[in-house]
């Protein structure tokens, strides 16, 4: 397992794209994309404070602006994102589809009640929508621990 400790995400992400480039595998995704991957991955951000912005990263600031946009506020007045990762994180919909859960409030509780819980996970899988939809998340799960 490659680990990445880095004090800011520009940081690591230049040292990600740089193992991902020496070490990954190329694939072909379902839907016909050619990719690099690299399997067993953790990125730990030490200082998640500092919110540079990788010069390397090739969508710029103005994308980045725009995605944090819609993760923290679910506003997404482009029209850039076919799903709305806010609402998945937000406003997840219960089995009966009637209510709805706020993961992030979940994991505040969780942690702050049982600081060693490996039970802190997000899903932003949902498989009422994506199992037939043609757009799916990148971003599938996210796990949260409090060390």
């Amino acid at each position: 397992m490659l680990c990445i400790k880095k004090p800011s995400v520009a940081s690591a992400f230049e040292e990600l794209v740089k193992s991902i480039l020496i070490e990954g595998s190329d694939i072909t995704t379902e839907d016909g994309q050619r990719c690099r991957e690299l399997l067993n991955v953790a990125v730990e951000i030490t200082n998640p404070k500092l919110k540079t912005i990788s010069s390397k990263y090739p969508f710029g600031k103005k994308a980045i602006e725009s995605y944090t946009k819609q993760l923290l506020y679910g506003s997404d007045s482009d029209g850039e994102f076919v799903y709305n990762y806010y609402e998945r994180i937000r406003e997840y919909p219960s089995y009966d589809r009637k209510l709805k859960n706020d993961q992030i409030e979940y994991v505040i509780e969780k942690l702050n009640n049982n600081p060693t819980s490996r039970r802190c996970v997000i899903s932003l899988w949902n498989p009422f929508i994506d199992q037939k939809a043609k757009d799916v998340p990148c971003l599938n799960h996210i796990g949260f621990q409090k060390r």
